[in-house]
């Protein structure tokens, strides 16, 4: 298992590659010429990262995620940076098809497994809440005007659910409630950036 901040260093490094030259980044083929082969694995390595919270009873007192964490840097922040820095220098056109399967995947897979496997659940919805909130700045790029109001609205309605989000028997109150904090947080985002 390679230490922390070695991991770190390593997503650091696949995210300068992106923000420096999105350009070149667009066009790396992976196996079988897999295409957005690049932005498909760096998801992977930021959900992982970002699905790494804890169940910890007074995080809603606490300041940052760092201090929740106890510590200068936890890897849901690292994650979420990473994110949020490469769907920025790639782009809505080079990212929506990507990011909105990554997401109703998850969203699917969040909800399919509260009662099998619920503290691996409620982190997935966690994380691909917190997706949202970091997505929705570039989706008002989006060109096409029906796909942005359907985005918009199938966005919308999402958020509302999870805000409602209901208690759960297989889920901790400090789940539901950071469930339902993340649904704020990207409604928020939502509705500084779509109005």
């Amino acid at each position: 298992r390679l230490p922390k901040n070695l991991k770190f260093q390593m997503i650091e490094l696949l995210v300068t590659l992106c923000t420096k030259n999105p350009k070149k980044t667009k066009k790396v083929v992976g196996p079988k010429g897999k295409k957005a082969y690049f932005l498909t694995e760096l998801l992977k390595i930021a959900e992982q990262f970002m699905e790494q919270v804890h169940e910890h009873p007074t995080w809603e007192t606490l300041d940052t995620v760092e201090e929740l964490e106890g510590n200068s840097l936890s890897f849901f922040d690292v994650g979420e940076s990473a994110f949020r820095r490469c769907i920025h220098a790639l782009g809505v056109t080079h990212t929506y098809k990507k990011i909105s399967a990554l997401l109703t995947k998850n969203f699917a897979a969040g909800q399919g497994h509260l009662a099998s496997h619920p503290e691996q659940a409620w982190k997935r919805l966690y994380a691909a809440l917190m997706m949202v909130a970091g997505y929705v700045e570039t989706t008002t790029n989006v060109e096409d005007p029906h796909v942005l109001a359907l985005h918009r609205h199938e966005v919308l309605t999402m958020l509302v659910q999870y805000i409602q989000f209901p208690a759960h028997a297989s889920l901790s109150s400090v789940a539901i409630a950071r469930i339902r904090f993340a649904a704020f947080n990207a409604l928020s985002s939502y509705l500084l950036y779509h109005g």
